[in-house]
């Protein structure tokens, strides 16, 4: 029978070791980027609940109804949301002829949304 050396006990015990940090930092690196795509969807989710408030926002501008002094509603993620209305006078020369013109500017606001949305404004 081979006698064990203390120098093969230290051997797998630092071996054993060296696993086990690689294990902790495998573990930390995966955690990170778990959150980070948990972030990135949740952006992902944000911006197409965005996207779905101004396109409707964008079809009530363009109905060819007068907006101004209503408040139509809109229907996002089976949630229904006042839209604000502001109208502006905006005059128009065209050859020498003045018209004068209702802008509007839509708006809703909710957290859904990350805050407000503006459909219409120039600016």
């Amino acid at each position: 029978m081979k006698p064990i050396h203390s120098t093969n006990l230290h051997q797998r015990g630092a071996t054993l070791l060296e696993a086990l940090v690689a294990l902790l930092l495998t573990s930390i690196i995966a955690l990170g980027g778990a959150l980070s795509i948990g972030k990135i969807l949740k952006t992902q989710r944000q911006s197409n609940i965005q996207q779905t408030a101004v396109d409707q926002l964008r079809v009530l501008l363009q109905s060819g109804s007068d907006l101004c002094g209503t408040t139509p509603q809109i229907t996002v993620n089976d949630k229904t949301l006042n839209v604000t209305v502001t109208c502006t006078q905006q005059n128009i020369t065209v050859e020498q002829n003045s018209i004068s013109l209702q802008k509007p500017v839509l708006s809703v606001t909710d957290d859904s949304l990350g805050g407000e949305v503006r459909v219409g404004d120039s600016s």
